[in-house]
């Protein structure tokens, strides 16, 4: 690559940092998987149309596991980091 040439941006350079990843997990079956914000920011379109919309929105979606609208945003743990911590913690 020549030294002189500008660079493009969505040529040469990526379209912006990674999209970020979300955890969810499912009420009925426990399926775990990871969201990308792109399927969350039409999610959240879609509520806004819908009117159902408001701060701090997180969408439930469609469990792939038990095919029920049951998938909620869960945090950044999984349930084995969070049940490891716990055994690893001294009584008080």
């Amino acid at each position: 690559m020549n030294k002189n040439r500008k660079l493009i941006e969505g040529v040469d350079i990526p379209f912006g940092p990674p999209l970020e990843e979300y955890s969810y997990r499912c009420s009925q079956c426990n399926c775990e998987m990871i969201v990308n914000e792109a399927i969350i920011d039409v999610e959240i379109g879609i509520a806004e149309f819908e009117g159902r919309y408001y701060e701090g929105f997180m969408p439930v979606l469609g469990c792939p596991g038990c095919n029920q609208e049951t998938m909620e945003y869960a945090s950044d743990k999984s349930p084995r980091d969070s049940a490891l911590s716990s055994r690893n913690q001294e009584p008080v």
